[in-house]
């Protein structure tokens, strides 16, 4: 299944549910897209290895960050971790939009 189309994030951060929304445009070894959070749109790219993805986004708030994403594809529904730096790792889950 292709990681292409619209996605509803949640990532369980130290300071409580963050929520996202990503629009992807998958290739067969990399993706582009986009990340919509409380600060602003971000560009994203990229690679596609199997079902899996990996990303960084760089965030502006509660502080400068960058993050970095692992994630697996599986139908209609995307999961994996980000690692938050000196922050440790959170869960990150993922349903395709309608």
């Amino acid at each position: 299944m292709t990681a292409t189309g619209k996605w509803n994030v949640v990532i369980e951060s130290p300071l409580g549910q963050q929520r996202r929304e990503m629009t992807l445009e998958a290739g067969s070894d990399s993706f582009t897209g986009s990340v919509t959070g409380p600060d602003g749109t971000n560009a994203i790219s990229g690679l596609v290895v199997g079902d899996k993805l990996t990303w960084s986004d760089k965030i502006t708030s509660p502080m400068p960050l960058t993050l970095y994403f692992e994630a697996a594809v599986s139908g209609d529904e995307m999961s994996g971790v980000v690692k938050l730096g000196i922050f440790g790792k959170a869960k990150l889950a993922a349903t395709r939009a309608r």
